[in-house]
């Protein structure tokens, strides 16, 4: 049996390409199945625990047929150091920061699209899609669920998604909309400077670019048959 973890930011291709490779009856992936993992592991309580329950999860298996199995989700880049011995490849997964940014921008406007078109039904833009600057307003982004576990305080002994996030500070002389945009540009850049830091430390980890696994799924496949 071979374990694998595939990992990288939100938006980055992980559900699409997860999806692909658990279609082939030779692999099973857990994809962001519970517990997840705090970002900030140093100061939670309850790290050993998490590990413990992860690597449940990886070796979980009751099917002869399977001789892949792994993890993946976002949150499993900060256990590499924990689960690193376990894996015999991890690929951490990544898009331009650009696109990341955009694609957050259109993931914010559809927890608030629909209250835009329903004050506004007339509105440029077309349904849910919407990221015009208009959703970011003050009265419509503070709100905004994703956003905010950017900002939440952390309690040490949580178990729920804020964990997974590091914290930011609002640039209080910005709108929502450019602070919105600046916090996910420094959460993409810390996120793979730390995939960086595991990549020249372990030698079982590939960053690879998720355009070229999603438009061709034995670029991947090569990498960790």
């Amino acid at each position: 049996m071979k374990y694998i973890m595939i990992t990288g930011i939100p938006r980055s291709g992980k559900s699409t390409i997860t999806d692909k490779l658990n279609k082939l009856n030779y692999i099973d992936l857990h994809d962001e199945t519970p517990p997840v993992f705090p970002w900030d592991y140093e100061t939670h309580n309850k790290t050993d625990y998490f590990i413990q329950k992860i690597k449940k999860q990886l070796f979980k298996n009751n099917n002869p047929q399977i001789n892949i199995q792994g993890l993946t989700g976002c949150y499993y880049l900060k256990t590499i150091p924990f689960l690193n011995n376990d894996i015999s490849k991890i690929i951490i997964l990544k898009r331009n920061k650009d696109l990341i940014i955009n694609e957050w921008c259109r993931l914010g406007s559809f927890t608030r699209g629909k209250a835009i078109l329903d004050l506004n039904p007339n509105h440029k833009c077309s349904g849910l899609l919407c990221s015009c600057e208009e959703l970011y307003s003050e009265e419509n982004f503070t709100d905004n669920l994703i956003f905010n576990k950017f900002l939440s305080i952390v309690d040490p002994n949580a178990e729920n998604w804020d964990i997974i996030y590091p914290k930011y500070d609002l640039n209080k002389e910005l709108s929502f909309y450019e602070n919105y945009k600046i916090i996910i540009g420094k959460y993409y850049d810390d996120y793979y400077k730390q995939a960086e830091l595991y990549k020249n430390k372990y030698d079982n980890i590939e960053i690879l670019n998720s355009d070229d696994i999603i438009n061709n799924i034995d670029f991947l496949l090569n990498k960790i048959i």
